[in-house]
């Protein structure tokens, strides 16, 4: 990997402010329909944005893998 192809993944926080609003910025956008990592985490943000708003009584949880990612960004 050349200096110039460090990789730059969006923080959580971002991830999470576009799934609720879908404001990424395009660099962070292109960044994350090439790396699964970032996609599953953007799709874990989704699933529970998407949850919160339809008012089901059964919320979705989400993945144990989620909270110590967040843990970790503390």
């Amino acid at each position: 990997m050349s200096a110039g192809s460090q990789i730059h993944h969006p923080s959580p926080g971002d991830l999470a402010l576009f799934a609720l609003d879908g404001g990424l910025p395009e660099e962070a956008a292109d960044h994350v329909r090439d790396c699964a990592s970032c996609r599953s985490t953007l799709a874990q943000f989704l699933r529970v944005t998407e949850a919160a708003r339809s008012g089901d009584s059964d919320p979705v949880r989400p993945p144990a893998e989620l909270w110590k990612m967040i843990r970790d960004q503390l």
